[in-house]
């Protein structure tokens, strides 16, 4: 392998280090179908979520249950 193959797979490395990654199991035999539905919303919505937990400078006092936003599409 080339030199600039291993500084390559070396930055890769550290920068999978640098993430963290949260695996998770759920069970969703038990929940309501409102638990269900909110789950999956926040999965296709977590980039928006993450962020907002990010930008609230509060992350474990993070109030889950906040209003949607609006989205501007005419400002590009």
């Amino acid at each position: 392998m080339s030199e600039k193959g291993r500084r390559i797979r070396q930055t890769l490395k550290e920068t999978g280090e640098r993430r963290s990654v949260f695996r998770l199991k759920i069970d969703a035999s038990r929940f309501s179908k409102e638990k269900k539905d909110y789950l999956e919303r926040l999965f296709l919505e977590k980039k928006w979520f993450r962020n907002a937990v990010i930008a609230s400078q509060e992350i474990y006092a993070f109030d889950y249950k906040t209003k949607p936003t609006t989205v501007d599409r005419t400002r590009r």
